[in-house]
């Protein structure tokens, strides 16, 4: 599981020297801790508990968390099934898109070597005809 951590900065609106930082880390049992880290290189730490929602807050999230769990409830096998068939259509397809991508990469990484080698090709022969036109020279 990732921790999400958000740094807030202590400098003002000018930009003047960073004095230090403050960072928010989620931990489990619904605590958080906040860290302020000190221009000397110290830091020290804070924990902060999250109230439960109360009142009218709570009481729309947990109608909404309800009100999905009844909708899955109240279906029938028929309308289960086309929603079954609905996401295993989406998961082929996803599939296919990711091969038909995969295979696409593969051929640019391809195209891209030939071109690298072309152009190597190239610029020995360039070399090759420059070498021979100063033998020429030379000889003259």
């Amino acid at each position: 599981m990732t921790e999400e951590k958000k740094t807030l900065s202590l400098t003002g609106s000018t930009g003047a020297a960073k004095k230090g930082t403050l960072s928010l880390k989620s931990s489990p049992a619904g605590q958080q801790v906040i860290t302020q880290t000190l221009a000397r290189g110290q830091s020290r730490g804070v924990q902060i508990e999250v109230r439960k929602k109360r009142g009218a807050a709570a009481t729309a999230a947990n109608e909404a968390a309800q009100a999905a769990e009844d909708a899955e409830e109240h279906l029938t096998n028929e309308e289960h099934n086309v929603r079954m068939r609905a996401l295993q259509k989406a998961q082929e397809d996803d599939d296919k898109r990711r091969e038909e991508e995969a295979k696409r990469r593969a051929l640019e990484a391809e195209e891209e070597k030939m071109r690298v080698e072309a152009e190597k090709q190239a610029f020995v022969r360039a070399k090759l005809m420059l070498m021979n036109f100063v033998v020429v020279k030379l000889k003259n």
